[in-house]
Formats: structure tokens, C-alpha cells, sequence
């Protein structure tokens, strides 16, 4: 099982996480938490529609859910909801 990355200056490709996430290699919370690690790095992910970003990354919307509260929980994440859409953000630990 690949871990999340813990160093920073970790760098991995949105290509090998989907290669990983395909592999089984990561957990829901672990796909979403690396998905929202990589597309935030210049400005918070803006998911303005939930389906389609889960058909875009290939995860169920329901384990979606699921990941987003527990990292939210865990104090891994922000989000932040404007208008229609939310915006999810790495918190640095």
C-alpha cells in the first residue's frame, strides 16, 4: 500500500496517483487528500459540481462524502463553501 507522502517536497503526477488510486493503492481519504494536495498548490480546488468531479477522478460520490468529512475531521483539510461551489484547501500540519 503506497502511504501519503510526509516530506515536503514530495512531488507525484496527478498521472501515477490515478495509475495508484486504479491499483487499489490508496483509500478514498488518501486519493482525495493527494487529489486536493496537488490541484490546490496555487489556489484552493473549486468543485463546483460534485458529479462531474467525481466522474473526472473516478471515485464514488458517496466515498467523496465520506473522505471529505473524515479529512475534514481529521483537520487535513478546509473547505469553504461560495455560491454554488466549494473550495478545498490542504491544511499544512
Amino acid at each position: 500500500m503506497l502511504k501519503e507522502p510526509e516530506t515536503e517536497g514530495f512531488e507525484i503526477s496527478l498521472e501515477y496517483l490515478q495509475y495508484a488510486w486504479h491499483k487499489k493503492s490508496y483509500t478514498a481519504k488518501g486519493y482525495l487528500y493527494m487529489l486536493v494536495v496537488i490541484l490546490s498548490q496555487d489556489a484552493p480546488l473549486e468543485i463546483s459540481n460534485v458529479t462531474e468531479f467525481c466522474r473526472e477522478w473516478e471515485i464514488e460520490r458517496k466515498s467523496f462524502y465520506k473522505a471529505k468529512a473524515t479529512l475534514i475531521k481529521q483537520g487535513r483539510i478546509e473547505v469553504k463553501q461560495r455560491d454554488s461551489s466549494m473550495f478545498l484547501t490542504q491544511l499544512r500540519q
